[in-house]
């Protein structure tokens, strides 16, 4: 089994990498904001967001 993360810039100040795991409806902005990163850096933070996946142990 893999999951997704995400690491926006500057992110480890706010613990990213996270899991990326958004709610139904719910935009990469609003999944940002929800996980701990501010609002005032959401729109550069979303923009230059890495993802990946990693394949969790059995």
């Amino acid at each position: 089994m893999s999951r997704t993360l995400y690491d926006p810039p500057g992110g480890w100040r706010y613990g990213f990498p996270n899991a990326y795991e958004p709610l139904a409806g719910e935009t990469l902005e609003d999944t940002l904001i929800r996980d701990g990163y501010p609002e005032k850096d959401v729109a550069i933070g979303a923009k230059h967001c890495r993802f990946w996946e990693e394949r969790e142990a059995a």
